[in-house]
């Protein structure tokens, strides 16, 4: 009993901090989720109907943790753009908890809580977790990631590597995420052998099995209808000249720092993704881990860039959101930079140490109010986006 009373006394501040944030964040993406547009987008009822069952889905299993939720809440007969919706939100609201536990593996707990609220706050991300349609599971690769983090640590392996196979195996079905997949089994594989031999042989059987129960519906649609393999690799319908690679990789900067995309479904007018509070942080986190380049977790953001950069550059399926977790996980490491070097310059000064965290946070918490705004009010009442939406 003392003990639990002593579990309690030391957590319940950050179980109590951690309960409120969830609460927000659910409210943000949430919050007139199926009011805020006049009506749904074409493409979320393009896509509602082609997953309005699981034959469809089993058919043409493209990002299908999102589509199977989506055939299952039409199949009970729910068709409103509220619950639609909801699938991208619990996927969003998914996301942010694995950005947290992320960024807490690497910094601390201070760091983890402004940088998820950067994170969970950004205009990218409630417009990816508040539409109907699957752009909100590029964030899922976030799973991976933490999952290969947890095997590093060898915390709990046996379990760890379950966990990462089922994750490894749905990440499959998402276009493009097989080039993140694989190299990273790779990467991982001695750490992967030497857990598969300590297994115990009824955990090594649940593990084969529930990974052939979900690769088979994969391999499945692959044999029969072909033509879903180029998607699911993320490649092009049409190979791109190298002029068109050329661009679409320099639109990646463009759209990222001065002139975003121009789709009124998904943004707002033409500004930039990244605001002047995040371009910084992110500028500060790559000088950072400039001089970290023997981590394995610069390693691993440097990998991940790569790939995704070189995916949406030849212009298929995969999309620009792929990038930003890792954006923002790198502005992250700005964060903490930024605040190690005001407590070496005041190392004893509990006063100067107050003010510069709290300076910190005021500039967090305005630009997370500058991104709420940007969503919740501009953009719903621009002109192109009660265009683009259809009224019911």
């Amino acid at each position: 009993m003392n003990k639990l009373r002593q579990i309690i006394a030391d957590n319940w501040q950050p179980a109590l901090i951690i309960g409120i944030s969830t609460l927000f964040i659910v409210g943000l993406f949430w919050f007139k989720l199926g009011s805020l547009t006049i009506g749904p987008h074409q493409s979320e009822l393009s896509y509602a109907a082609n997953n309005a069952n699981l034959n469809l889905v089993a058919n043409k299993p493209l990002n299908l943790p999102h589509a199977a939720l989506t055939a299952v809440i039409q199949i009970f007969g729910s068709h409103s753009i509220f619950v639609l919706r909801s699938v991208s939100a619990l996927f969003g609201l998914l996301a942010v908890w694995l950005f947290y536990l992320i960024i807490r593996s690497w910094h601390t707990t201070r760091i983890a809580f402004m940088a998820t609220a950067l994170f969970a706050s950004s205009s990218w991300l409630l417009h990816a977790a508040r539409l109907g349609t699957p752009d909100i599971l590029y964030t899922a690769l976030l799973s991976l990631v933490l999952f290969g983090i947890w095997l590093k640590k060898g915390k709990w392996p046996s379990i760890t590597l379950f966990g990462l196979a089922i994750i490894g195996t749905l990440l499959l079905y998402i276009p493009g995420l097989i080039w993140f997949v694989l190299p990273g089994l790779f990467w991982q594989r001695k750490r992967i052998f030497t857990t598969l031999n300590q297994m115990p042989l009824w955990l090594s059987v649940l593990w084969t099995i529930a990974v052939l129960l979900l690769v088979v519906p994969l391999l499945r649609a692959v044999w029969l209808k072909p033509e879903i393999l180029r998607p699911l690799l993320g490649l092009p319908d049409h190979w791109p000249t190298i002029k068109q690679v050329f661009d679409n990789a320099l639109a990646i900067p463009r759209q990222l720092l001065w002139r975003g995309p121009k789709d009124p479904a998904h943004w707002l007018g033409t500004i930039p993704l990244l605001d002047v509070f995040n371009i910084t942080m992110f500028a500060v986190g790559l000088y950072a881990y400039w001089f970290s380049v023997k981590l394995d977790r610069t390693r691993l953001l440097a990998a991940v860039s790569i790939i995704g950069f070189i995916l949406v550059s030849i212009g298929g399926p995969v999309k620009l959101l792929i990038l930003m977790p890792f954006i923002y996980i790198i502005g992250a490491a700005g964060l903490a930079l930024l605040l190690q070097q005001w407590l070496t310059v005041f190392p004893r000064n509990p006063l100067a140490h107050t003010i510069g965290t709290g300076l910190i946070v005021i500039t967090v918490a305005l630009t997370s109010f500058y991104h709420i705004s940007q969503y919740f009010i501009a953009w719903p009442n621009a002109p192109e986006t009660k265009a683009a939406f259809i009224r019911q």
